[in-house]
């Protein structure tokens, strides 16, 4: 009995055995289904704000408010340029030089359209007056820059030397540009540099300086005294009149209100600086290349590249 119970339980674990071998052979073996594919999720975007991320401070200080451009004041300098007139048709013009340098003349007869070349043959020259329609004269170096005095009667083709006419005449020392030579002696006016010297008479003079001052004489240049100012002045000529009626001066200068060169008439004692001026339209003047001249009602005017007529005595041009 014994021996057949143990061979009963040997047979159950047999058949036991054959069942799971069935069965994971049956897994094993089994049709395969694929993993389902990952859902797509789209990426996500932020939300909309209504507001604007606030700006990283600045490590810098803010620029200053900027004013108004104020435009820098002239500084005149000594005039390179001299220029009289005979009538609103003739006129002579120059190029001042220096002693090494000769001055350049030229004669026009056509209001200033066209011009000729003339040579007095002085180094620089200093002092240009038309006294007619073919006469003129000049004043500067001879050759070792010493005063000379030279005239033509030809428009210029010729020029004869007149040296006795210096002690009575106006000009600036070719070797010294801020002394002033008139009738009563030399002097130095200005405390600065000379920008140009008008004689209105054998005793009446002006004399303009690169500060703006401007000095009168009447005593032939033994004495002189200033009479006010006139800031960015470039030039000043006489009134050339035959009846010495109102006698006086035309002052040119560079100043505000004016895109051009500013021209006023100032009486022979000094009154009228600070009247109103015409202004002519040569927005490329400089300091320096600015010359007037004036002739009874007719003025000339030499600034930049043009030469400018007025039959006004300045008020247009």
């Amino acid at each position: 009995m014994r021996w057949l119970q143990e061979n009963r339980l040997a047979a159950l674990g047999l058949a036991a055995l054959v069942v799971l071998n069935v069965i994971l052979i049956a897994f094993l073996f089994r049709p395969q289904t694929p993993p389902a594919a990952d859902p797509y999720i789209p990426p996500t975007e932020p939300e909309p704000t209504t507001t604007a991320p606030e700006p990283a401070p600045s490590t810098t200080a803010a620029a200053p408010e900027q004013g108004p451009t104020v435009a820098a004041p002239v500084e005149p300098v000594p005039a390179v340029r001299l220029l009289t007139i005979a009538s609103a048709e003739i006129g002579w013009r120059a190029m001042v030089g220096d002693c090494e340098t000769p001055g350049l003349v030229e004669f026009s007869g056509d209001g200033g359209q066209t011009w000729a070349s003339a040579d007095p043959g002085l180094a620089p020259v200093v002092r240009l007056k038309a006294l007619d329609e073919t006469t003129a004269f000049a004043i500067g170096g001879s050759g070792d820059c010493a005063p000379s005095f030279t005239i033509t009667s030809s428009a210029g083709t010729e020029w004869e030397s007149q040296d006795n006419e210096l002690p009575g005449a106006w000009y600036l020392e070719p070797a010294d540009r801020n002394a002033v030579h008139g009738p009563g002696g030399t002097a130095v006016p200005c405390a600065t540099q000379v920008v140009d010297v008008a004689g209105l008479t054998n005793t009446q003079a002006a004399v303009l300086c690169t500060d703006g001052a401007v000095h009168l004489t009447g005593d032939a240049g033994a004495t002189w005294a200033a009479v006010g100012s006139l800031t960015g002045a470039v030039a000043l000529a006489p009134q050339v009149s035959s009846d010495a009626s109102n006698p006086g001066y035309l002052f040119a200068s560079l100043e505000d209100g004016c895109d051009g060169v500013a021209v006023r008439f100032v009486t022979g004692d000094g009154a009228g600086l600070s009247d109103a001026a015409g202004c002519a339209p040569v927005p490329d003047a400089q300091p320096g290349a600015v010359a007037l001249a004036l002739n009874e009602g007719a003025a000339w005017l030499w600034a930049g590249e043009q030469v400018l007529v007025s039959s006004d005595a300045g008020a247009t041009w």
